[in-house]
């Protein structure tokens, strides 16, 4: 209750309406000690009662006033107390409707944190939002779109919008500082070498900002991999490689792309998570760990991330000994 009366005392504030609270607080206050003393049954209690009812234009009729200067000081008070409070209350829904309109055009500083920041807006972009958002690690984190466009695309509350480029205003607005991770679309309406040259650029500027943001792009041609992996990424998804290889796993092993399929969507089935090593495993060997993950939790380990020699380890050794620091990346049903 506290939070929320000091946030409501910002916004009146910020927005100069403290005079205008004041005045009404003094018309009031007039009220109550002029009808009092003209109106000698009613006692001060009664008074502010009357004052407020009056004010408000609400008119319960419990209380009224029997002597010509009571009836003068309920006509000022009416008079008053509905300019004043009429000015407040047009300038309060001015404030409410402007608030979601700067919202819809994306002019709102974002105040989350640990957020999910999505650069571009493209056909893919809505399938990666849906993605996102029917994953559970998500159930605790914001997402942000930003984007070139006029207003925010899709009527979603749960999406955050910010308008522009990736720029130093435009990731202060979405409060990049406070984000744990940025994705960068490829915008494939274009041609190759331009949509990866602004993909590289918009790592470049998301880095200088922040050093420690993860940033996931995409990119069209595996040429460009290296730039972009100077530029600061992460991680980086190459259109036209996964898609050819796959394409080809597909006709060399028929039925293959199901599995695939099911483990790339957060929205049904199997999926791939990456999750630290359980301690009751740390110096165990692989198969041994294996078994018992998969008995206790029912999830396989697929892969092991090696922190210490900056690797992924496929499929690894049976003998192959987990180290403390490893990251195990598992398929299971939902998030171990």
């Amino acid at each position: 209750m506290l939070l929320f009366f000091s946030r409501f005392f910002l916004v009146l504030k910020k927005n100069k309406l403290i005079r205008l609270c004041l005045l009404i607080l003094l018309v009031i206050a007039s009220g109550v000690f002029s009808v009092s003393l003209f109106e000698n049954n009613l006692s001060l209690k009664d008074a502010f009662w009357w004052s407020i009812v009056t004010i408000t234009t609400v008119g319960y009729g419990d209380m009224v006033p029997a002597t010509t200067g009571g009836r003068v000081v309920a006509v000022c008070l009416m008079v008053l107390g509905i300019g004043f409070l009429g000015m407040f209350t047009a300038n309060l829904a001015s404030i409410l409707v402007e608030g979601k309109i700067m919202k819809e055009k994306g002019m709102e500083k974002i105040k989350a944190r640990k957020h999910f920041i999505l650069c571009g807006w493209n056909y893919k972009t809505k399938e990666i939002i849906e993605e996102l958002k029917s994953d559970k690690c998500m159930a605790n984190s914001s997402l942000v779109l930003v984007a070139n466009i006029p207003e925010k695309p899709l009527n979603d509350k749960e999406i955050l919008f910010v308008k522009g480029e990736v720029d130093a205003d435009t990731m202060e607005h979405a409060n990049l500082k406070d984000a744990s991770t940025v994705i960068i679309t490829s915008d494939e309406s274009v041609e190759s070498h331009t949509r990866d040259a602004k993909v590289i650029m918009d790592t470049l500027t998301i880095r200088d900002i922040s050093s420690s943001v993860y940033i996931c792009a995409e990119i069209s041609n595996i040429k460009n991999f290296k730039h972009c992996k100077i530029a600061g990424a992460d991680e980086i998804i190459v259109i036209g490689e996964l898609s050819s290889r796959l394409l080809v796993q597909s006709a060399l092993n028929p039925g293959v792309k199901r599995v695939f399929t099911e483990l790339m969507s957060s929205s049904y089935g199997h999926e791939l998570y990456k999750i630290p090593t359980p301690e009751k495993i740390v110096g165990s060997r692989f198969i041994d760990a294996l078994n018992k993950i998969k008995s206790e939790t029912d999830s396989i380990i697929v892969a092991i991330e090696s922190v210490k020699e900056d690797k992924m380890i496929v499929n690894p050794d049976k003998d192959l000994i987990i180290q403390s620091n490893d990251n195990l990346i598992v398929m299971s049903l939902e998030r171990p």
